[in-house]
């Protein structure tokens, strides 16, 4: 248990660290299948006149999918795999409040050890099985907690960030089925985003960045199915991956984001490890 909690932490940590650093990046696709929404609202000669160039008009057309919901629901089978570890598979349930909350548990054996709840403001970490917390928020005037959740939702939900829309950006055609878009931003943070030709759906992302000698890498890609791939590595070395399905989708039904967190709870405030259980009551969370 202790390897699939520091697993499972890892992977947490880089997806928290490359959201915060990487302000939000992500793509989309859609699964041709009625239960995942195809919301084509915009005709192409509306997007052509609100384009600027090329890579505009394509990003645009891969940004019609997923933005008209109210609340999103998934059973999720997820593979977890560590630098020299075997994998681990769970079993979990993804919720989603458009623009307002990203709320995860994963299960195992009919055991729930993990619940993750994301909103603008706060990131909520609660490992069930010794009853204790980490707890992000903003504390300066720096605000990365929304560009954390933008990234999540983006992520979980295939949608498009528009921060891709900004900085030097190539168009390429490295193959007759796909686009290349690179694009390059301050900070050494460059990405690219690899979209199809046929129906402007994303299949893959990559980002980079080099920090002080290291160059840190996450690799998003689609699966055919309702799901996605991450791989995050260091150098050219895998530090962790996962593959994650959706099965059972529901659209916009009433749904509840439970943390269940008590006095009793043992909170963790922004790697500070300030106890904060007896001062923090559950009804803020």
């Amino acid at each position: 248990m202790d390897s699939i909690k520091k697993t499972t932490a890892r992977l947490l940590a880089c997806l928290g660290w490359i959201a915060l650093l990487f302000a939000a990046f992500s793509c989309q696709s859609d699964r041709k299948d009625p239960q995942w929404q195809n919301q084509n609202f915009l005709l192409d000669e509306e997007i052509a006149r609100q384009s600027k160039d090329s890579v505009d008009f394509i990003l645009k057309k891969a940004m019609q999918y997923n933005t008209r919901f109210e609340t999103f629901s998934a059973q999720l089978d997820i593979r977890l795999q560590g630098e020299g570890q075997g994998g681990f598979s769970f079993g979990g349930q993804l919720r989603v409040s458009n623009g307002q909350v990203l709320w995860a548990s994963l299960s195992k054996f009919f055991i729930e050890p993990f619940r993750i709840r994301l909103t603008p403001d706060t990131l909520v970490l609660w490992n069930k099985l010794d009853n204790s917390a980490l707890l992000y928020v903003d504390t300066g005037t720096e605000k990365a907690m929304p560009l954390l959740f933008r990234f999540g939702q983006c992520l979980m939900m295939r949608q498009i960030d528009t921060l891709m829309f900004e900085g030097e950006r190539t168009l390429s055609s490295p193959d007759p089925e796909t686009w290349s878009i690179r694009g390059l931003l301050p900070d050494s943070i460059a990405w690219e985003c690899r979209i199809n030709k046929d129906d402007f759906r994303t299949q893959s992302l990559m980002m980079a960045l080099t920090d002080q000698g290291n160059q840190v890498q996450i690799a998003l890609s689609y699966l055919e199915g309702n799901g996605f791939e991450l791989r995050f590595s260091v150098n050219g070395h895998e530090a962790a991956k996962a593959r994650i399905r959706y099965e059972k989708q529901q659209w916009n039904k009433p749904l509840r984001f439970p943390m269940n967190l008590t006095p009793a709870t043992r909170i963790q405030i922004n790697h500070g490890f300030i106890e904060q259980s007896r001062n923090l009551p559950s009804s803020s969370l």
